[in-house]
């Protein structure tokens, strides 16, 4: 992934889409936009190793392009992808499920993660 993330920052995919953004939406909507694609993200990918790697230099881009301050967007990516970084289809969640051994407590390691999910997720928006 730190690969393609180069690639990214080389082609200003970056300059690309804060441009894209700043031009079809409004300023108010850039921190709740950011709050919900990095909370989807994190749903199946790992917060610290994708999504903020990944985020963070669009945000900086994109907070000098509509002039909101850096920290806030750079909070806007880092709250939700560590939020939700414990649901059973991201990798926090799969290292809790790899360590319960039987089917049944499985089940309800799975049922209580998707839980706290839905309500980290729930708690965001």
């Amino acid at each position: 992934m730190t690969c393609l993330m180069g690639v990214m920052r080389q082609a200003g995919l970056a300059k690309l889409i804060s441009g894209t953004v700043s031009n079809s939406v409004s300023a108010a909507a850039v921190p709740v936009l950011v709050v919900l694609l990095s909370g989807i993200l994190s749903l199946f990918s790992d917060g610290t190793s994708v999504v903020m790697p990944l985020m963070i230099p669009i945000v900086v881009t994109l907070s000098q392009v509509t002039g909101i301050n850096p920290a806030l967007l750079i909070s806007c990516v880092c709250v939700p992808a560590i939020g939700m970084g414990m649901s059973p289809f991201s990798i926090g969640g799969g290292v809790f499920l790899s360590f319960v051994r039987e089917d049944r407590f499985q089940k309800m390691m799975l049922q209580s993660l998707v839980a706290v999910s839905a309500e980290r997720s729930a708690c965001l928006f």
